[in-house]
């Protein structure tokens, strides 16, 4: 195999020892273990050749042609990018023809849209795995393996393939971020088929304008077999002066009876039960759940169609999925408290607008506890504000990931231009979330936004344990 790899790269080089590990990371670096200098975000991989060297590398590759140095064991490798693909399958000793690649990708809903597709495979007792915000999961719906990142680099999604069992074909449901689809991340995989679920204003601390954010976004189509792209007719209208392919476009909010195509209609949607349908051409599905707001809805169509996608030909009306499970954090109701308490991921304007406006209507009235992560996007911070005393009776502002910033400076953002209202500003999340369940009353809902599953604090560039569930918890004790 070791001469393989090197014919691979196309390098003069004959390892006297085992290769320990691979990595593009160089943190990860160790002794006898390959070091791939690539292009970074910031800096390129050549960068820290000096730092690497020093922990006894077997062999450094790199594809930068200003470099140079004197060390016998960095090599400069043509087109090394595309190598590097092969390498991986040949290193892992991975079959890709064993593995179907399903994308969801979106400003909001990926993450749950990736767990349904995750879920309503393993229904299918089809072999499945997840990879997202959550973490790595394989064929099954118990632990998470953490992940630093939403989508991985592909080191860290073969080493994690290669962990799986390629006697039958592996489904890998993925998230796919913007950074992810900039960076190239997924270089050399293609998606079976992909969805893109929305674009509205969001990173624009590292894409800058949303016109290289939604290319960012269109990236998505470049890397999936061609007219194997979901979008809904909506997005269509925003995104068809940035592309000439074709795309399955689905009809949200549509209840067309005629016509071929993918069409949704929802008959009910409250928090207690949600009864739609969906009709692809001829095809009729019901589906009678507990997914609520109409967002979940769609995540789950994306997750549906998806599959419908690769297993046309089998009777999906048969599955059983009224018990599907939204992930951790996503509009989790807390369990075994007296009150109305929901936690969930949002943290832009839209995702914000998305979940209080419906709750509005289920409750009496909403107190909204929420920040703004620091060194992020900054133009979000007063939309976010304002998008949550437009339906709230009372809203919370605290402490959310402040990372380099002062909390202050944060709080002097998001109120910029809007109306102090029923604000109270607590800078310590604990105590705001203790303020929050004071104020509840058997008619009104606290929601608790921005974390969801997350269970790190980051503030002065330090991190501590902080879950906003088990704050809860011990509140009702």
């Amino acid at each position: 195999m070791v001469k393989k790899l090197m014919s691979i790269l196309n390098i003069d080089f004959i390892p006297t020892k085992n290769i320990s590990a691979i990595t593009d990371f160089s943190k990860d670096v160790k002794k006898d273990s390959i070091f791939f200098a690539l292009d970074g975000v910031n800096k390129h991989g050549t960068s820290y050749i000096d730092e690497v060297i020093s922990k006894d590398p077997m062999l450094i590759v790199h594809n930068n042609k200003d470099y140079a140095c004197d060390y016998s064991n960095v090599f400069f490798v043509e087109d090394l990018t595309e190598k590097l693909l092969p390498f991986l399958c040949e290193y892992y000793q991975i079959d890709l023809d064993k593995f179907k690649f399903i994308g969801f990708t979106g400003t909001n809903g990926k993450t749950s849209a990736a767990y349904f597709c995750h879920q309503i495979l393993i229904s299918m007792n089809l072999i499945s795995s997840y990879i997202g915000t959550l973490g790595f999961q394989n064929n099954s719906m118990n632990n998470f393996v953490e992940s630093k990142n939403t989508t991985p680099g592909v080191f860290k999604i073969f080493n994690f393939l290669s962990t799986l069992d390629q006697s039958r074909t592996n489904h890998i449901c993925l998230e796919v971020s913007s950074h992810a689809l900039d960076q190239n991340r997924l270089k050399g995989i293609q998606l079976d088929v992909s969805s893109i679920m929305n674009i509205t204003k969001d990173h624009l601390d590292y894409h800058l304008t949303e016109e290289r954010y939604i290319k960012s976004k269109l990236k998505m189509i470049d890397i999936t077999k061609s007219g194997s792209t979901f979008v809904n007719n909506f997005l269509k209208k925003d995104i068809i002066n940035y592309t000439n392919h074709s795309l399955d476009l689905i009809n949200f909010l549509d209840s067309s009876d005629s016509g071929d195509g993918y069409f949704l209609h929802i008959e009910e949607c409250n928090m207690k039960q949600s009864k739609y349908s969906l009709r692809i051409n001829s095809k009729l599905f019901n589906f009678s759940q507990k997914l609520f707001p109409e967002f979940n809805i769609q995540n789950f169509i994306y997750a549906f169609l998806s599959i419908y996608k690769l297993y046309q030909d089998k009777d999906l009306s048969k599955l059983s999925l009224d018990s599907i499970q939204l992930p951790k954090g996503r509009m989790q109701i807390v369990e075994d408290v007296k009150d109305n308490i929901i936690i969930d991921y949002a943290h832009n304007p839209d995702s914000f607008k998305n979940i209080l406006k419906p709750i509005n209507q289920e409750f009496k009235g909403i107190i909204t506890l929420f920040g703004c992560g620091g060194d992020r996007d900054k133009e979000k911070r007063p939309l976010m504000l304002k998008t949550a005393l437009k339906y709230s009776e009372t809203v919370i502002f605290t402490s959310d990931n402040n990372r380099s910033e002062s909390f202050e400076s944060i709080v002097g953002d998001a109120v910029n231009g809007n109306s102090s209202g029923s604000i109270k500003i607590i800078k310590d999340r604990k105590k705001a979330i203790i303020k929050g369940c004071k104020l509840l009353t058997k008619e009104k809902c606290l929601l608790i936004l921005g974390k969801g599953h997350e269970e790190i604090q980051e503030e002065n560039g330090e991190s501590f344990y902080f879950s906003d569930e088990e704050v809860v918890s011990e509140i009702y004790k």
